[in-house]
């Protein structure tokens, strides 16, 4: 890991250094989650944030933004060295999302309050790599990346609060009438590589497709929670308890625009 930061590092350095001959370029996007990142089975518990056997992510679409440098290295202009960072984001998948719906619609009648929070998923890659670009007509070129660095991420707090039962929330032999938790991840890094096809227009805009795969990741944290056992008290019982669920391997392919300068 120290290594690939400071290789990194480095390219950034002999860019800068070589400004003159150096682009620059900015994109945005969608992001669409894709393969195991997007599945998920409700019914089963089938989903890693909560399973310590699902490969699952219940991720859906988001969006890329990215800063890039580009340096060429010969074959006239063709080749060049790529380094970038993009933030990458999903939100959780529509079937969470209805699901977690149907659970409030349905728990109202029973809770005073009801409440849940959904989690996000972050990745951001530091890549090195390289980019290949040819003409194909006037004013318009093809273009290939690949690269390869580290993802950074993060998954955002996911949680519930139910206060107040009418009739208590069983969960194994216990009975609540008020359960508020938050669950905190832990964040991660891992090795990722991405490949991309585009078309560069007027040697400015740039039209492209790209897949990502950012790494597997063991999915682990703890939960602070609260809860009310006794009907007849408003005394909580508090604690923090760590635990180890699934693993995700963030794959997603995104179309982005973008402008070099």
């Amino acid at each position: 890991m120290k290594k690939l930061l400071l290789l990194l590092l480095m390219a950034i350095v002999v860019c800068s250094a070589t400004a003159q001959k150096t682009r620059f370029s900015v994109s945005a996007g969608w992001n669409f989650a894709i393969a195991n990142f997007s599945k998920i089975n409700m019914s089963t518990d089938d989903w890693a944030l909560i399973s310590p056997h699902s490969t699952s992510g219940g991720a859906g679409m988001g969006y890329d933004f990215g800063l890039s440098l580009l340096k060429p290295v010969g074959m006239d202009g063709k080749v060049y060295i790529k380094l970038s960072a993009d933030y990458l984001y999903n939100d959780v998948s529509l079937t969470v999302r209805n699901n977690n719906n149907t659970m409030m619609m349905e728990g109202r009648s029973n809770f005073e309050k009801i409440s849940i929070q959904n989690p996000h998923f972050i990745n951001v890659p530091i890549l090195l790599g390289f980019h290949y670009e040819s003409p194909i007509a006037e004013k318009l070129a093809f273009y290939l990346e690949c690269q390869g660095g580290v993802a950074l991420r993060w998954i955002t707090d996911r949680g519930a609060e139910m206060v107040g039962a009418k009739k208590p929330l069983v969960i194994g032999t216990t009975n609540l009438y008020d359960y508020i938790y938050t669950d905190h991840y832990n964040n991660s890094y891992s090795f990722a590589f991405r490949v991309a096809i585009g078309i560069a227009e007027n040697d400015h805009w740039l039209s492209e497709i790209a897949l990502w795969n950012m790494g597997s990741m063991r999915i682990d944290g703890y939960e602070d929670y609260e809860m009310r056992t006794d009907p007849n008290t408003t005394n909580r019982t508090t604690g923090i308890a760590s635990f180890s669920a699934g693993i995700i391997v963030p794959v997603t392919i995104t179309f982005g625009i973008g402008y070099r300068f």
